[in-house]
């Protein structure tokens, strides 16, 4: 439980903004200057008592999150909120984040401490992708992409996708 795994860390913020009302957006720029704005919440900011940050993202959904999600470009979420926690409101350097899955009261696999080339590793994937996947939009390229492992059952394009290939068990 969060208990357990938050031992040497306790909460320092809830619902942290970025991009909203004085609170500065996350921007991120690549090679060309083309740059992007991120606005959002930041679930929770804990802190040890050495004082390193951790970000928590809480997710309702029981799906695993690891780290072939950041490195697909499919979850990038928690690694942009650590991003936004350092460069947007120059809180500090992040140490470590997790994904706290709601319903089954447990971290994901995916810890940005662990990831390859640790959390500056993960962040700085998660900036890459969300900037090609802001010049895709851009671009005009909205054509749907399957995932490797199939399409999920829940997705509303499923009766009509031509990308549609059933989730692999």
């Amino acid at each position: 439980e969060m208990v357990e795994a938050s031992q040497d860390w306790r909460p320092a913020q809830f619902e942290l903004a970025f991009g909203k009302d004085d609170a500065p957006p996350l921007t991120l720029r690549d090679e060309s200057g083309a740059e992007i704005r991120l606005r959002g919440y930041i679930d929770r900011v804990d802190v040890s008592e050495a004082g390193a940050l951790r970000v928590v993202d809480y997710k309702a959904g029981s799906s695993p999150i690891s780290a072939h999600d950041l490195d697909e470009g499919r979850r990038l979420q928690l690694a942009l909120y650590a991003l936004a926690l350092r460069d947007a409101l120059q809180v500090g350097e992040p140490a470590a984040g997790l994904y706290w899955h709601i319903g089954s009261a447990k971290a994901s696999s995916l810890r940005l401490e662990k990831y390859g080339g640790g959390v500056a590793g993960a962040l700085n994937v998660a900036a890459q992708h969300a900037l090609s996947h802001a010049a895709r939009a851009l671009s005009g390229d909205f054509a749907p992409r399957a995932p490797k492992e199939g399409c999920p059952p829940w997705c509303p394009a499923t009766a009509f996708c031509w990308k549609y290939k059933a989730k692999r068990h």
